[in-house]
Protein backbone atom coordinates (compact mmCIF):
# COMPACT_ATOMS: atom_id res chain seq x y z
CA UNK A 1 0.00 0.00 0.00
CA UNK A 2 0.89 3.49 -0.80
CA UNK A 3 0.98 6.84 1.24
CA UNK A 4 0.74 10.31 1.06
CA UNK A 5 2.57 12.37 3.68
CA UNK A 6 -0.65 13.93 5.21
CA UNK A 7 0.54 17.25 4.49
CA UNK A 8 -2.93 17.51 2.45
CA UNK A 9 -5.92 18.67 4.47
CA UNK A 10 -8.07 15.70 5.51
CA UNK A 11 -10.57 17.17 2.96
CA UNK A 12 -8.43 16.67 0.07
CA UNK A 13 -7.19 13.09 0.85
CA UNK A 14 -10.78 11.84 1.22
CA UNK A 15 -12.01 13.43 -2.51
CA UNK A 16 -8.78 11.71 -3.45
CA UNK A 17 -9.72 8.60 -2.30
CA UNK A 18 -12.88 8.95 -3.85
CA UNK A 19 -11.69 9.48 -7.27
CA UNK A 20 -8.80 6.83 -6.82
CA UNK A 21 -10.24 4.27 -4.75
CA UNK A 22 -9.30 2.66 -1.18
CA UNK A 23 -5.50 2.01 -3.12
CA UNK A 24 -4.62 5.63 -2.32
CA UNK A 25 -3.66 6.32 1.42
CA UNK A 26 -2.06 8.60 4.21
CA UNK A 27 1.34 8.49 5.42
CA UNK A 28 0.00 9.92 9.10
CA UNK A 29 3.28 11.87 10.95
CA UNK A 30 1.74 13.86 13.55
CA UNK A 31 4.79 15.86 13.69
CA UNK A 32 3.52 17.82 10.98
CA UNK A 33 0.17 17.74 12.09
CA UNK A 34 1.71 19.92 15.08
CA UNK A 35 3.49 22.69 13.92
CA UNK A 36 0.40 23.26 11.56
CA UNK A 37 -1.77 23.24 14.93
CA UNK A 38 -3.93 19.95 13.81
CA UNK A 39 -6.04 17.37 16.25
CA UNK A 40 -3.70 14.26 15.32
CA UNK A 41 -6.78 11.93 16.74
CA UNK A 42 -8.94 13.40 15.22
CA UNK A 43 -7.73 13.20 11.78
CA UNK A 44 -6.72 9.08 12.41
CA UNK A 45 -10.70 9.46 13.21
CA UNK A 46 -11.45 10.86 10.23
CA UNK A 47 -9.20 9.28 7.69
CA UNK A 48 -10.41 5.83 9.02
CA UNK A 49 -9.27 2.85 6.79
CA UNK A 50 -7.32 5.60 4.52
CA UNK A 51 -4.65 5.50 7.27
CA UNK A 52 -1.95 3.28 5.75
CA UNK A 53 1.33 4.19 7.64
CA UNK A 54 1.82 6.38 10.86
CA UNK A 55 5.08 7.82 11.48
CA UNK A 56 6.08 8.72 14.99
CA UNK A 57 8.15 12.26 15.36
CA UNK A 58 7.46 15.14 17.82
CA UNK A 59 7.58 18.76 18.01
CA UNK A 60 9.20 20.82 20.54
CA UNK A 61 7.57 24.90 20.63
CA UNK A 62 8.87 28.03 22.49
CA UNK A 63 6.40 29.21 23.34
CA UNK A 64 7.23 33.09 22.71
CA UNK A 65 8.41 32.30 19.26
CA UNK A 66 5.13 31.37 17.44
CA UNK A 67 3.72 34.81 18.08
CA UNK A 68 6.87 36.58 16.28
CA UNK A 69 7.71 33.73 13.63
CA UNK A 70 4.38 31.67 12.99
CA UNK A 71 4.18 27.91 12.31
CA UNK A 72 5.76 28.67 8.69
CA UNK A 73 9.08 29.60 10.53
CA UNK A 74 11.73 29.36 8.02
CA UNK A 75 14.57 29.78 9.87
CA UNK A 76 17.22 27.08 10.02
CA UNK A 77 16.42 23.85 12.06
CA UNK A 78 20.24 24.28 12.82
CA UNK A 79 19.26 26.74 15.47
CA UNK A 80 16.41 25.13 17.10
CA UNK A 81 16.58 27.09 19.74
CA UNK A 82 15.77 30.77 17.46
CA UNK A 83 12.84 28.36 15.90
CA UNK A 84 8.94 28.81 16.82
CA UNK A 85 9.10 25.27 16.55
CA UNK A 86 11.82 21.82 16.17
CA UNK A 87 11.54 17.97 15.34
CA UNK A 88 12.33 15.98 18.35
CA UNK A 89 12.59 12.60 19.49
CA UNK A 90 8.85 10.94 20.64
CA UNK A 91 7.96 12.26 24.23
CA UNK A 92 10.30 14.90 23.90
CA UNK A 93 7.72 17.24 22.90
CA UNK A 94 4.43 15.95 23.75
CA UNK A 95 3.95 13.34 26.58
CA UNK A 96 1.66 10.33 27.54
CA UNK A 97 -1.73 12.67 27.49
CA UNK A 98 -1.25 13.07 23.57
CA UNK A 99 0.65 9.93 22.42
CA UNK A 100 -1.88 7.64 24.38
CA UNK A 101 -5.15 8.64 22.83
CA UNK A 102 -3.14 8.75 19.34
CA UNK A 103 -2.22 5.30 19.42
CA UNK A 104 -5.80 4.48 20.76
CA UNK A 105 -7.83 6.39 18.03
CA UNK A 106 -5.69 4.32 15.79
CA UNK A 107 -7.04 1.26 17.35
CA UNK A 108 -10.21 2.53 16.91
CA UNK A 109 -10.20 2.43 13.47
CA UNK A 110 -8.29 -0.82 13.05
CA UNK A 111 -4.95 0.29 12.29
CA UNK A 112 -2.59 -3.09 13.22
CA UNK A 113 0.83 -2.04 11.43
CA UNK A 114 3.43 -0.64 11.83
CA UNK A 115 4.66 2.83 14.01
CA UNK A 116 7.90 3.92 12.27
CA UNK A 117 9.87 6.06 14.60
CA UNK A 118 11.18 8.76 12.80
CA UNK A 119 14.04 10.78 14.20
CA UNK A 120 15.15 14.39 13.02
CA UNK A 121 16.17 15.60 16.18
CA UNK A 122 18.98 18.20 16.13
CA UNK A 123 19.34 18.06 19.91
CA UNK A 124 19.68 14.53 20.64
CA UNK A 125 21.89 11.57 19.39
CA UNK A 126 20.52 9.50 16.49
CA UNK A 127 20.94 5.89 18.34
CA UNK A 128 20.22 7.66 21.88
CA UNK A 129 16.75 9.16 20.42
CA UNK A 130 15.31 6.12 18.46
CA UNK A 131 16.16 4.21 22.21
CA UNK A 132 13.98 6.77 23.86
CA UNK A 133 11.37 7.10 21.50
CA UNK A 134 11.06 3.07 21.53
CA UNK A 135 11.52 2.94 25.22
CA UNK A 136 8.45 5.79 25.30
CA UNK A 137 6.20 4.37 22.95
CA UNK A 138 6.33 0.69 23.62
CA UNK A 139 3.81 0.96 26.76
CA UNK A 140 1.31 2.84 25.10
CA UNK A 141 0.91 0.18 21.95
CA UNK A 142 -2.21 -2.13 21.91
Amino acid sequence: MGGIPLILAVPTLLRLRDAVGPIIGANVGPSHMFWQRMDAAAVVRALGPAVHHVHLKDVEYRAEQPALAGVLDNRPFTTPAERAWTFRTVGHGHGAEFWAPFIDALTAVGYDDVVSIENEDPVQDAVEGVTDAARFIKPLLH
